[in-house]
């Protein structure tokens, strides 16, 4: 056994006698103390007390604690195993020795025994004999649990143990005994004996020795759901006494259906009750539900609350809408039909007649067509049943149309209730050719009926598609939510676009969204315009102009199927302010692709605003001679689009092409543009600026900028090399590097020079360059900074030998701070010899002031 304890430690604190802890300061050993074997315990990175030992033994730990009548002990514990007599974990409630491994007496709730029934059991234990004062359900933790646990004992020495087996605090009541033959208390204490295999597998949280918490607030119809065409299940937001609950009286339906014949607490779950009635609901008629006096726990009973509810014979997802040729020409291998391919994901067949499919504006009624039961239903022209239907059961319409450019499409139950929707789009395929004709758009994982367009893609099937039979595409990966975008309304209001569809209850729950700068939550959350996808939070004070927020979406939001996000989510936002120069730059430009890629633009937001992007318009100029030059401007994003500072954004008509050709560090930053500048070849300009006509940047670029010594120039990118220095100075421009694959889509540039202090005016660096383009040192930058400004400068590159090699810079008019690059390349276009070289500098001013600098270099090679 592993612990030690010294009992004059507790002397001080013997004195305080509530225990609060959740280890959110992640140590256990203050605030309060916990001592016995300290070196077999942590607070792991979720804030949980956990055992995290190295061998099999018996650890203990315990905190001084006076808690015995009157009063109440909450816990959270989590066991990652079965329990046995070797692995099993004791909670002392009560114990007059800090080392609850040695005789005591007290009390202690025991989680572990022989055999497969194993419940949670109180005892007292006087020396090193234990007595059973009660026991839960048989069984409950026969295997690895997550639990939270409450016990009271009130003055006449009644226990009560209740549980929560989902981890939470409903808590259900366990059993009950009486039992004070201990008089006092002054420790609180966990003890876990465990074989090696378990010796980091126990948890803790959440604890609470004190007075008995006094509910005086009565429990809350959150939800009525039919079942059936008889029954409702009732969910409340705590535990309700089972009695009251049960009682019939407590219930009352209108349209004349009265009280329910029978009540039932659920088993598994307390907060839940089934009410059954004689008669049946009506189908899609609106009922209302009573409910008045069903009491919690504590005591409390419900003044009347009414809620109404309708009875549908189908449910969300039952039936999929699951695949979608739109575009059958030219065809793959397919016959040319357009259809739709309904999947049901029931156990059993379910008649279609009097359902409704709704294509756009267009409304198609099933009439009697069946759907087998985890099977396919192949929907299209009746014309096309011949060709069709050998691939699978088949269902004609009179008429049948679907847009190759996307459309809505709903399918609806005979009570109206929406079964499936999908508002497909061209982005969908995420194939360029594809999206041409002949393939069909497939559902990824039916499970996923919370996503969108994440969930569907182009088929992989040879034929074009896969009608009648499980998608080409299929796979059984769960698509977890996350926010896709966030926008500002007003200066109170945001609004977060997430992937997927989510759950009401959870998107309007406050806690969930924390803005930093001491913003806290929104006064309130509602979706926009009754879409699951997109959240409106309002909040009670303006955001203010120029400051930069984060909002932290905790991980606790559910999709509509709830499922959680994969953890916490940060977005950074900002009122936007308006662009003026070159606080959004043109940074890396491909205008000749390789092969069948595109070209793009990519830019970074190199000030400290934040930029909408949907006030910019990106531009170019087509030369032509002897046309004149054609300028053309194209919206960058139709919707608010933040641009934060420091962020790069890659613009293109098809991201997945560029990504295909490219590797990027940052996949989420790029935009696809439906109209893009068209960029020739050899020269041409690529222009940013506000709606408003103020320019923001420009790049005026041409093949001869690439370095010299490129074999082919095909796909390779130019980088800017400097954000400060101007996109027009064609020395602040460099071929991307062949180590990152000739471009840098969405991140940082391979030749980006970072800006630092000068000595003296001007600094060389680096000192040592190898110009072979391989993103390592490439060039030598001259870095220049002044104090005033109206200089001049020249700049001529000599050998070893005094001879000139290159005329870097000829009268070239300065900024008070800047760069200038040499790539190694000669006069005669040629590649310096590796050497050493002279940088002379003269800088000169319009009253004949003239200061000269000789700098040195080396230009190395690799071996």
């Amino acid at each position: 056994m592993k612990y030690l304890f010294v009992l004059l430690f507790f002397w001080p604190m013997l004195l305080f006698t509530q225990v609060e802890d959740d280890f959110s300061d992640g140590d256990f050993t203050q605030n309060p103390s916990w001592s016995g074997s300290q070196e077999a315990f942590v607070v792991n990175s979720n804030f949980q007390l956990q055992l995290s030992d190295s061998e099999a033994g018996l650890s203990v730990l315990s905190t001084p604690s006076q808690s015995l009548l009157n009063s109440e002990w909450r816990f959270w514990v989590k066991l990652a195993f079965s329990p046995s007599s070797n692995n099993n974990a004791r909670v002392y409630l009560v114990s007059d020795n800090p080392d609850i491994a040695e005789p005591l007496n007290g009390y202690f709730l025991q989680m572990g025994e022989s055999g497969s029934s194993d419940a949670i059991e109180l005892f007292r234990q006087e020396g090193t004999e234990v007595i059973s004062i009660c026991r839960g359900t048989e069984g409950l933790i026969s295997s690895s649990f997550e639990m939270g646990i409450k016990i009271t004992h009130d003055e006449n020495g009644l226990w009560k143990v209740f549980a929560d087996n989902q981890g939470g605090e409903n808590y259900s009541l366990q059993a009950e005994g009486t039992d004070k033959e201990v008089l006092s208390s002054q420790y609180f204490g966990f003890y876990c004996q465990y074989t090696i295999s378990n010796s980091s597998k126990f948890y803790f949280d959440n604890v609470y020795a004190g007075d008995i918490v006094v509910d005086n607030e009565p429990p809350v119809l959150l939800a009525v759901e039919a079942i059936s065409d008889s029954s409702l299940s009732l969910s409340f937001d705590e535990v309700v006494e089972e009695s009251s609950a049960e009682n019939v009286s407590s219930y009352s339906v209108n349209n004349g259906f009265g009280e329910p014949i029978k009540a039932v607490r659920s088993e598994t779950n307390a907060t839940i009750v089934t009410i059954t009635f004689a008669a049946n609901f009506e189908i899609s008629q609106i009922n209302t539900l009573s409910v008045n006096g069903v009491e919690d726990l504590s005591g409390n009973a419900m003044q009347e609350q009414e809620m109404d509810f309708v009875f549908f014979m189908a449910l969300p997802a039952d039936i999929l809408i699951n695949e979608i040729m739109a575009d059958p020409s030219p065809a793959v291998g397919l016959p040319e039909w357009e259809y739709l391919e309904l999947y049901n994901s029931l156990p059993h067949n379910v008649n279609l007649n009097g359902w409704k499919l709704l294509i756009g504006s267009s409304t198609k009624t099933f009439e009697n067509v069946e759907i087998v039961a985890n099977d396919f239903l192949i929907i299209a022209k009746q014309d096309a049943e011949t060709s069709l239907s050998v691939f699978g059961n088949f269902y004609g319409f009179g008429s049948f149309s679907l847009t190759n450019s996307g459309q809505d499409l709903v399918l609806q139950s005979p009570e109206g209730r929406e079964i499936s929707a999908v508002s497909y789009s061209p982005d969908w395929y995420n194939d360029y050719e594809k999206e041409d004709g002949g393939w069909s758009l497939e559902m990824i994982n039916p499970e996923n009926i919370c996503s969108e367009s994440e969930n569907w893609t182009a088929s992989n099937n040879s034929m074009g598609g896969s009608p009648g039979s499980q998608n080409s595409v299929y796979s059984n990966s769960l698509q977890f939510p996350y926010p896709l975008k966030l926008e500002m309304l007003d200066s109170k209001k945001l609004q977060i676009t997430f992937n997927q569809k989510m759950d009401s209850l959870s998107v309007t729950n406050k806690s969930f969204f924390v803005v930093d700068n001491g913003v806290g939550e929104a006064s309130s959350i509602f979706f926009s315009g009754f879409k699951p996808t997109k959240a409106i939070l309002s909040f009670q004070d303006e955001f203010v102009l120029g400051e930069t927020y984060e909002i932290i979406l905790k991980k606790d939001l559910e999709n509509c199927k709830g499922m959680r996000m994969e953890g916490d989510t940060s977005i950074v936002f900002g009122i936007p302010q308006e662009a003026e120069n070159m606080d959004v730059v043109i940074n890396e430009v491909l205008f000749n692709p390789l092969g069948d890629g595109v070209d793009f633009v990519e830019l970074y937001n190199p000030s400290s605003k934040i930029i909408d992007l949907s006030l910019l318009v990106l531009g170019s100029v087509k030369i032509s001679p002897p046309n004149p030059p054609d300028t053309s401007f194209y919206t960058i994003s139709e919707e608010q689009l933040l641009f934060i500072p420091g962020d790069y954004l890659c613009l293109t008509t098809q991201p997945a092409k560029v990504k295909e050709q490219y590797f990027t560090f940052n996949p989420q930053s790029f935009l696809k543009m439906e109209s893009f500048p068209s960029l020739t070849n050899d020269e041409g300009s690529v222009l940013l600026k506000t709606k408003t006509d103020t320019m923001v940047d420009a790049f005026d670029y041409n093949d001869e900028m690439h370095y010299p010594l490129l074999v082919y120039t095909d796909g390779v990118s130019l980088e800017r090399i400097s954000f400060l220095q101007s996109g027009k100075d064609k020395n602040n421009w460099h071929s991307a590097a062949e180590s990152v694959g000739f471009a840098t889509p969405a991140y940082r540039n391979s030749q980006y020079v970072a800006e630092q202090e000068t000595d003296g005016g001007i600094i060389i660096d680096p000192e040592i360059f190898s110009p072979d383009n391989d993103g390592y040192n490439d060039l030598m930058t001259i870095k220049y900074k002044f104090s005033q400004p109206g200089f001049m400068m020249n700049v001529d590159i000599f050998n070893s030998n005094g001879i000139p090699v290159r005329k870097l810079v000829n009268n070239q008019y300065l900024g008070t701070e800047g760069s200038i690059n040499w790539d190694g390349i000669k006069d005669d276009n040629t590649k310096a010899e590796v050497g050493i070289y002279i940088v002379y500098i003269t800088v000169f001013d319009l009253d004949g002031n003239v200061t000269k600098y000789k700098k040195t270099t080396v230009l190395a090679s690799k071996l």
